[in-house]
């Protein structure tokens, strides 16, 4: 018998352990959006009670919603940690399960267009564009046009029926002692590789953010130049063997050259930021 209440103590306190350990999760509360949803950029409507440091990349970050979508606040205070944010985009990471896993997320980047590429993008959504709209689109070399593309590494369905579904939707601002994200995301996800977060206002979801490294496009832009830049060497190197046959020192080798290029290349690759948070989307609020 006191071998039984001794065990059932041992269970207590191991209970009460963990129940205190879940209670001190860092788990941000959302809060209820009661006004009309505003995509600007700017941290200036967020609360500043609403944000949340983390201090290893010296990050501000918050969350609000309503009963369609999410939004979060991501702000950049320390130029050191940009890394290549520029070119490779944030990706939010979105698990309804509690786990870090990096299965369904979507990438928000602006992408660089030379104007002759957005006209073309242009009228492949809308059709043919007047004479007198592409030269005031020609009027400036690039653009940065707003990209968002959604991965699901589990997905098995394909949209098979015309839906509306809710555009997720991104905005960024740079103030002189910041960068500013603002996210939207749809609580919905009507079909696996449709931008939602997959769950419903009350629940917990848990959000990673990611930026830097080398993306794909980075990589072909890369492969680029690695290829412009070792034809180069073998130029030089067919020069340096006709100046060595005339006895003159040409310094560094053919194949010294194109690997010392191989190394830089490697060694320039941009570092790779990640970190989580399990967010509690909030209730609406009651009006009684």
């Amino acid at each position: 018998m006191k071998k039984g209440i001794k065990t059932a103590c041992l269970f207590l306190v191991i209970l009460s352990i963990s129940v205190s350990a879940f209670a001190k999760d860092d788990v941000f509360q959302s809060r209820w959006i009661k006004e009309k949803i505003m995509m600007d950029g700017s941290d200036e409507d967020w609360a500043p009670e609403m944000l949340r440091t983390y201090k290893k990349f010296s990050v501000d970050y918050a969350f609000k919603n309503d009963g369609n979508y999410m939004l979060a606040l991501f702000v950049f205070k320390d130029p050191a940690y940009l890394t290549s944010v520029k070119e490779s985009g944030i990706i939010i990471w979105l698990n309804t399960d509690g786990k870090k896993k990096k299965r369904y997320g979507i990438r928000f980047w602006n992408m660089k267009m030379t104007a002759e590429q957005y006209i073309k993008l242009l009228e492949a959504q809308q059709g043919p564009l007047s004479e007198q709209q592409k030269n005031d689109i020609l009027v400036k070399q690039t653009y940065d046009i707003a990209d968002i593309k959604v991965t699901n590494k589990d997905a098995k369905s394909e949209l098979k029926e015309k839906v509306e579904i809710r555009p997720a939707a991104f905005e960024t601002q740079t103030f002189e002692d910041r960068i500013v994200y603002e996210f939207a995301i749809p609580l919905e996800r009507l079909y696996d590789k449709a931008p939602g977060v997959g769950t419903v206002p009350g629940e917990t979801v848990k959000v990673g953010f990611e930026w830097g490294g080398i993306t794909d496009e980075m990589k072909e832009q890369r492969a680029k130049l690695a290829a412009a830049m070792a034809s180069k060497a073998r130029d030089q190197g067919a020069t340096s063997d006709l100046t060595a046959e005339r006895g003159v020192s040409s310094g560094m080798g053919r194949s010294d050259r194109v690997s010392s290029f191989a190394r830089t290349m490697r060694g320039n690759i941009p570092p790779e930021y990640t970190f989580w948070v399990d967010v509690q989307l909030a209730k609406e609020e009651s009006t009684k």
